[in-house]
């Protein structure tokens, strides 16, 4: 079995644990935490850009699906009523 040391009490404990038996240290968390950090600047920044882009296209069809069911006046930009 394969062992790691655990990032609190330096106690080997097996790979596969998800808290260590000797302090209750959260290993799995802290495994995750570090992934995510293994990624470059740019790749940070891309993540970004593609959240912000989802957004904005995902607000222009609402948009354009309020339009079309005729709930939003496009030209007065209003609600009708």
């Amino acid at each position: 079995m394969a062992m790691i040391k655990c990032p609190q009490c330096n106690e080997k404990i097996p790979r596969r644990a998800n808290f260590c038996p000797n302090c209750g240290f959260n290993v799995r968390a802290r495994l995750r935490l570090k992934q995510d950090d293994g990624l470059t600047r740019k790749e940070r920044s891309a993540n970004k850009v593609g959240k912000v882009f989802g957004v904005m296209i995902g607000v222009i069809i609402v948009i354009l699906l309020l339009i079309k069911l005729g709930l939003y006046d496009w030209i007065s930009e209003r609600w009708p009523g």
